[in-house]
């Protein structure tokens, strides 16, 4: 018997029967089709799945009306299925012999610390990757190495809801509508993009300091500073071979981008292979004191930044 085949509440159909199957669900189903589950286990599993949703709602609801229960007990749901899908490592095999020797609290318990370790890191993140003035600095603001997406990503994942399905260098979309953080792949997505974000923030504290404070065009913290930051200086080491971050050299470059019949930021152009090594190579000379995680992300953000001006 698979779960949803019993007279169930209602406020888990929806969820049961989604084609995004919870780990929790596939492993039931799995014991069931293996002959590993009976019909009386699977009932008590899903009466135990109701009962932690219910506890789940006492302790942390603040909107008892239809739709916030609803997505309090699919947290809950959800949090039994990802502590689950840990705790064997994914393994349908290994998840259902763990599901039949173990209450099923132990899990949500695991899923319930992985999904709050996230949420606190999306909050400490939004905090913490920001460059700060040098001391000698006059009533200067710190400066947010996220962009106006990677901001909104951060405040949403720390609610316990996910915006994208991937990890980027930079993130330039959001999906309208944010889902619960359903399993194992939501995590990891979030902290691989996480760690992108710090990886950025090494790469611009990498920088000289006071010359990206003293930048006389202003930076609009609501956009992307970083990639303002990125993409003046990417501009002054091809035209000039210079560390610097005055903004007139990205106009040069695409005022001379304008006035040349060769595009100098056509991506099929051998020039354009060319300006690649030569940023590679400053990135390597630049950055030899940093981990190579921090040079690898570099070189993956200035393509990200390099394709912006080609666009631009």
């Amino acid at each position: 018997m698979m779960i949803h085949q019993r007279n169930e509440p209602t406020f888990c159909k929806s969820l049961i029967e989604s084609n995004d199957r919870p780990f929790l669900q596939r492993t039931v189903q799995h014991g069931v089709a293996s002959g590993q589950i009976s019909r009386d286990l699977a009932d008590q599993i899903q009466d135990q799945a109701v009962q932690i949703s219910h506890k789940l709602i006492t302790m942390q609801a603040t909107d008892f009306g239809a739709v916030g229960m609803q997505k309090e007990i699919e947290r809950g749901v959800r949090s039994l299925s990802i502590g689950l899908e840990y705790a064997a490592n994914q393994d349908l095999h290994k998840a259902t012999r763990l599901l039949i020797k173990n209450p099923l609290v132990k899990f949500f318990q695991i899923g319930n610390t992985l999904i709050g370790q996230l949420q606190d890191l999306a909050t400490k993140t939004v905090k913490s990757c920001r460059l700060t003035p040098p001391a000698k600095a006059v009533e200067t603001e710190p400066i947010c190495v996220y962009n106006a997406y990677e901001s909104e990503f951060l405040e949403v994942l720390a609610t316990g809801e996910m915006t994208i399905g991937r990890a980027d260098a930079a993130l330039t979309t959001l999906s309208p509508h944010p889902w619960v953080i359903s399993c194992l792949a939501d995590i990891e997505i979030a902290n691989h993009q996480i760690d992108n974000l710090n990886l950025r923030f090494d790469y611009l504290r990498a920088l000289p300091q006071s010359q990206i404070f003293s930048i006389k065009q202003e930076l609009d913290a609501k956009i992307d500073p970083a990639k303002q930051i990125t993409s003046a200086l990417i501009a002054n080491l091809i035209l000039f071979q210079v560390v610097d971050f005055d903004n007139t050299a990205l106009e040069e470059l695409c005022v001379m981008e304008q006035n040349t019949e060769a595009s100098l930021l056509e991506e099929d152009e051998d020039i354009a292979d060319e300006i690649r090594a030569q940023l590679s190579e400053w990135i390597k000379t630049l950055f030899d004191n940093q981990s190579e995680a921090v040079r690898d992300y570099t070189r993956q953000y200035w393509q990200f930044c390099w394709k912006q001006i080609c666009l631009e």
